[in-house]
């Protein structure tokens, strides 16, 4: 009988543990407000471009700002109406990032909680698309701004 209780508790034990954990690795999305910020601290010259996206019918993209770096990168950011669009979203920047790879790219995937993340290097160029809950961030550069680009993105946990 005891052999059983301890078993018992074995299960509910991990099973607390695991549901608990699943919480543990949402990360929190980051406001256009917030953003902005980070980029203007950061050193980049900032520009909400929400408008453009005022004429889709659907109201999609609800914010849009991009950060623009004095060494020709720009990162872009957009909150969307919901996290099944920011979804959509992500695996078209991915798709299209993918079609670009060459015989000696090389890239890196995360897909943790609402957390989604990859990357590509190959041709001279480097490709970054992240996407945590209903935003995503999107950047295409030079393989010389990496460095730059993921320090920038590291502030802002993208």
């Amino acid at each position: 009988m005891k052999g059983k209780k301890k078993i018992i508790l074995g299960v509910i034990l991990c099973l607390t543990v695991l549901l608990t954990m699943t919480g543990c690795f949402n990360k929190k999305e980051v406001t256009a407000e917030e953003f902005s910020d980070k980029a203007s601290e950061y050193g980049l010259k900032v520009e909400d471009q929400s408008e453009d996206y005022k004429e889709d019918d659907e109201q999609r993209i609800t914010k849009a700002v991009m950060g623009y770096s004095d060494n020709d990168w720009q990162v872009e950011y957009y909150e969307l109406a919901s996290e099944d669009y920011s979804r959509q979203l992500y695996n078209l920047a991915r798709t299209d990032i993918e079609e670009a790879r060459s015989s000696g790219s090389s890239n890196t995937t995360i897909n943790i909680g609402n957390h989604q993340k990859y990357s590509q290097t190959g041709d001279g160029k480097y490709f970054v698309v992240s996407r945590i809950g209903k935003t995503v961030v999107y950047v295409e550069t030079s393989d010389s701004n990496k460095k730059d680009v993921n320090a920038f993105l590291k502030t802002i946990k993208y």
